[in-house]
C-alpha cells in the first residue's frame, strides 16, 4: 500500500492515570492518496479524516501502542486511470511495540551518544469499501522491529517552528545500508514544550524508494512547563 497524506493533526491527552498517557488525534480535512498496487487507488477528498490513538509510557515518553483509521469519501482510480466514481473507503493499522520504542533516550544532554534499543512490532492492517462490507486488502505481522540497536547522537540546538522558537536537543540517527537503502531519524525535543517540536523519520529500504517518511512540526500547544 502507498499512503501519501497531509493535514493538521490535533492531539489531546485524555487519560493520565496509571503508567501511560493516552492520546487521541484527529486530522480533518485530509488530502492525499491511498494506492494499492495492482488493485485500486483512492484520491482523498476533503470529506476525509484521520483518527488515531496513542499510548505513551510516562517515565520516558516511549511509544507502546499506536493505531489509526482513515476514512471518507474518495475518488476511485484503477492504476493511473481515474474513474468517475466516488465511494466510501476506510483503511486502518494497529501497532503494538513488544518493548517500548524509546524515541527519546533520556536523560538528554549535549554531546550524548549511544545506541537505540530494539523493539519488536505486532501489526494488523486492512482496507475496505462501503463501511467494511467489501474488503480489499489486509493482514497481520509479528516479525517487524524498530530501533535496531542503531547509533544516535544528541546535541543542543535552537530551532523555530510555527509554535515558536525553542531550545532543543536534536537526537539524530543515520544508518547507511549501501546499495540497499538509508534510514535516518531526527527528533528535536524541547523541554519548554514537553514534546518533539519537529522531526523527520525516514526508512528507505530500497535505494530511490522511500518506504516510510513522516515529517512533523509543532503548530501550537497548551503545554505549560
Amino acid at each position: 500500500m502507498v499512503l501519501d497524506v497531509r493535514g493538521e493533526l490535533v492531539l489531546e491527552v485524555n487519560e493520565v492515570t496509571g503508567e501511560t498517557y493516552q492520546l487521541t488525534g484527529l486530522m480533518k480535512p485530509l488530502t492525499g492518496i491511498v494506492d494499492i498496487p495492482g488493485k485500486l487507488g483512492f484520491r482523498l477528498t476533503r470529506i476525509s479524516s484521520f483518527t488515531s490513538n496513542i499510548e505513551i509510557q510516562k517515565i520516558n515518553l516511549s511509544l507502546r501502542h499506536h493505531d489509526y483509521t482513515m476514512k471518507g469519501i474518495c475518488l476511485l482510480t484503477l492504476g493511473s486511470i481515474p474513474l468517475p466514481l466516488s465511494i466510501q473507503m476506510q483503511t486502518y493499522k494497529k501497532t503494538d511495540f513488544g518493548s517500548m520504542w524509546e524515541i527519546l533516550p533520556f536523560p538528554l544532554f549535549d554531546g550524548k551518544t549511544g545506541d537505540y534499543g530494539n523493539s519488536t512490532l505486532i501489526e494488523e492492517w486492512g482496507t475496505s469499501m462501503f463501511w467494511g462490507l467489501i474488503p480489499i486488502s489486509g493482514g497481520t505481522s509479528d516479525d517487524g522491529f524498530v530501533g535496531g540497536y542503531a547509533p544516535y547522537n544528541c546535541k543542543a540546538d535552537s530551532i523555530t517552528v510555527p509554535a515558536g522558537t525553542y531550545d532543543v536537543y536534536n537526537i539524530s540517527c543515520y544508518l547507511n545500508f549501501g546499495t540497499v537503502g538509508q534510514d535516518y531519524y531526527f527528533s528535536n525535543y524541547a523541554e519548554d514544550a514537553g514534546n518533539i517540536v519537529s522531526g523527520i523519520y525516514n526508512l528507505d529500504y530500497i535505494t530511490g524508494n522511500t518506504w516510510y517518511l513522516l515529517e512533523l512540526e509543532l503548530k501550537s500547544t497548551t503545554y505549560e512547563p
